[in-house]
Order: C-alpha cells, then sequence, then structure tokens
C-alpha cells in the first residue's frame, strides 16, 4: 500500500523502483531488500536465477488457489495477498491519516464555500492539493457527498 513498484513484473529485476514518499526516500533498492521488507515474519520463499523467478507455496493448498485466481496479473498482485505479507503498523497508521485529513478537508471545503472567505477557501484547496502523492492512489469524487475511489493500478 505505502509502497507500490514502479514495475509490476519487479521481481524478474534486480532492483525494485519505487516513486519516493515520506516511507521510502529512496528511488531503488535491491529486490532482496524489498522482499525483506514486506516479509519480515516469515521469509518470502523466491526462487531467483538472474531475472527467472518463482514463488514457491507448494505446500499451502488456499495460497496456490489464490496464485492460481491472480495468475494472469504481476506477481505485485501475488505478493500483497500472501500471507507473510505485512507492512509497518507506522505506515499504515498515517496513510489513513492523510487519507482522513485530504477526505475531511473536501468534506469542508464543499459543504462551507458559500460562508467561507476566499482566504479560507484558498487555505483548504492548498490542503487537500498537498495530499496528492499519497499512496495508494484514490480521487475523491463529488457525488451527493465527497466519495474516496480508490485507483488500483497495475
Amino acid at each position: 500500500m505505502t509502497a507500490l513498484p514502479t514495475t509490476p513484473d519487479f521481481i524478474d529485476y534486480e532492483a525494485v523502483y519505487l516513486p519516493k514518499n515520506h516511507f521510502i526516500k529512496e528511488e531503488t533498492m535491491s529486490t532482496k531488500k524489498y522482499l525483506e521488507l514486506f516479509f519480515p515474519f516469515d521469509k518470502a520463499d523466491v526462487v531467483k536465477r538472474g531475472v527467472e523467478s518463482m514463488w514457491n507455496i507448494s505446500n499451502d493448498r488456499v495460497m496456490i488457489a489464490l496464485a492460481m485466481t491472480v495468475s494472469d496479473k504481476p506477481m505485485a498482485v501475488n505478493m500483497n495477498f500472501q500471507r507473510e505479507y505485512a507492512e509497518r503498523y507506522e505506515w499504515i497508521k498515517q496513510q489513513f491519516e492523510d487519507i482522513a485529513f485530504s477526505y475531511r478537508t473536501s468534506v469542508i471545503f464543499y459543504e462551507d464555500y458559500d460562508i467561507m472567505q476566499p482566504e479560507q477557501r484558498l487555505l483548504m484547496q492548498q490542503g487537500m492539493e498537498a495530499f496528492g502523492g499519497n499512496a495508494p492512489t484514490y480521487r475523491i469524487a463529488l457525488l451527493d457527498k465527497p466519495t474516496i475511489v480508490w485507483i488500483f493500478i497495475l
């Protein structure tokens, strides 16, 4: 969620390319380091030979079924659904705080637009724009009420 690789087939490369954010400071890291970061408890059973790789899930019927379901998707999708996959609590907490800020700001902006001073409107707009780089990617649709719409791209 917080550091989706820019290359969905990252497992085939020696390095993973990532968009910088307030969690990820470098644009690249080794594929091995990336897997260690997101599989901190149980190591992912990945066999890697150059650019060829294989995810070994032979002893888990549920994970085999899941892997078959997403077999036409990039490895990044498969990886995110594995039991061993984990993200740091602090990262997830910060993501939800950022999303909540964006959502609250947009609700206040659209509900109180008519009674706001121009300076207040500008401040609210700047607040919404400040979190435009959030991961996962989402937008706020202006339906009956502002609504978060997730954009899941791989």
